[in-house]
């Protein structure tokens, strides 16, 4: 090889060795850094936005910033806005039945509904809901509602049970941000030859119910409004585990629909950003819900994907890896884990032995506090998430 050659090889090994040597630097300069919100002893504590923390453990209920407690709690509730929180609990008078408190931000309270008398505290459907504007919804049975507003009181009980022989799975429901509109859903219908589900309107002033949408082979995963309650999007899922997500007006008009590429993916559905992240093992991709378009692809190397959240202001996927059960309520993440998505590089947290709890209908959600600085909101043992890039 003459001595010309021998230069311009290895002129050329310099510049790939430079230009990995350059891609290692900046892989080392991203990190996400993750610290707890609360002490350590706090784990039975969760955060919701507006930097509420509470918890309920064995009927004390305790809410820090602000400092308030309360014993006898069966359930409690934050209101959609994050202003309000409301509690569930026996009365302190013999006979009183329960007593529904609603607390604001300075611990005090502006709102009492007294003796309701239809409580079970060991009923696992009881389960208490705070909307917008201080009307509080109480499921206490199955498929059983009951209404409280703030300038009527107790309206009335409505029931929304589908007349299915074979049974069905408890109801639910949720509201939009502000609280225009309610919804309440079946997400199990039993059937002879299979299942369905049903997804209704709930008129609060009349405790009235209007059907909007009915699927006759598949169940409702997730239920998810937007802010203004003027769309609503259904999580399906077949029994062979395949995942669509439909977004519907609030009149039930079908609008846009989009399926999972792998069955049993999860979903995590942002209607401002009109946006769903199906994530599926190692899989996380981010789709526009109106056109289809696939917007962002996180893949990442035999790891368990349990949450995926893509943010467009700051243009990354963020996951958390490990394993999850919605049945416990309970993640076991082993790392929190990034996609830049103009950079296209991976960013790596350091690994985690960390369990995230959440009660199982109020699904974990992503807050953004800043530019690369968020908030995993209504789980215990919380965190918050910084990403340095």
């Amino acid at each position: 090889m003459s001595s010309h050659r021998r230069y311009i090889t290895f002129y050329a090994l310099a510049l790939l060795m430079l230009f990995f040597w350059g891609d290692v630097r900046l892989a080392q300069s991203q990190s996400i850094e993750v610290s707890p919100l609360l002490r350590a002893n706090a784990v039975q504590t969760a955060s919701f936005a507006n930097e509420w923390n509470l918890s309920l453990e064995n009927g004390r209920f305790q809410s820090t910033s602000p400092d308030f407690s309360a014993d006898g709690v069966v359930d409690f509730d934050v209101s959609p806005d994050n202003r309000h929180v409301a509690i569930l609990r026996n009365s302190t008078a013999a006979g009183a039945g329960f007593v529904i408190e609603i607390i604001n931000r300075e611990g005090i309270t502006v709102a009492r509904h007294e003796g309701i008398t239809d409580v079970d505290p060991a009923d696992p459907s009881l389960k208490l809901y705070l909307l917008a504007g201080g009307t509080v919804v109480l499921r206490d049975n199955i498929v059983t509602f009951s209404i409280f507003t703030h300038s009527r009181g107790f309206v009335d009980r409505v029931s929304n049970s589908s007349g299915s022989p074979d049974g069905e799975t408890m109801s639910r429901l949720i509201s939009s941000a502000d609280g225009t509109q309610v919804f309440v859903y079946n997400p199990r219908i039993i059937r002879q030859q299979g299942f369905s589900s049903r997804l209704s309107r709930l008129n609060i002033e009349d405790a009235a119910i209007e059907n909007l949408f009915v699927d006759g082979s598949r169940e409702i995963l997730n239920l998810t409004a937007s802010n203004d309650g003027a769309f609503v999007y259904v999580l399906l899922g077949d029994p062979q585990n395949n995942v669509e997500l439909i977004k519907l007006a609030d009149d039930g008009t079908q609008l846009a629909s989009i399926s999972a590429e792998n069955a049993g993916s999860g979903a995590y559905v942002q209607p401002e950003e009109g946006t769903v992240t199906f994530f599926n093992q190692s899989n996380a991709q981010v789709y526009s819900i109106d056109s289809g378009e696939r917007l962002a692809n996180a893949f990442f190397r035999q790891q368990n994907i349990v949450f995926a959240y893509y943010e467009p202001q700051d243009n990354l996927v963020l996951a958390i890896t490990g394993q999850r059960s919605d049945r416990d309520g309970r993640i076991q993440a082993n790392a929190i884990r990034a996609v830049d998505l103009n950079a296209r590089s991976l960013i790596h947290s350091r690994d985690l032995q960390h369990t995230f709890t959440f009660r199982p209908e109020d699904e974990p959600r992503m807050h953004r506090n800043g530019p690369n600085v968020y908030q995993l909101l209504g789980v215990t043992n919380a965190v918050r998430i910084t990403v340095n890039r």
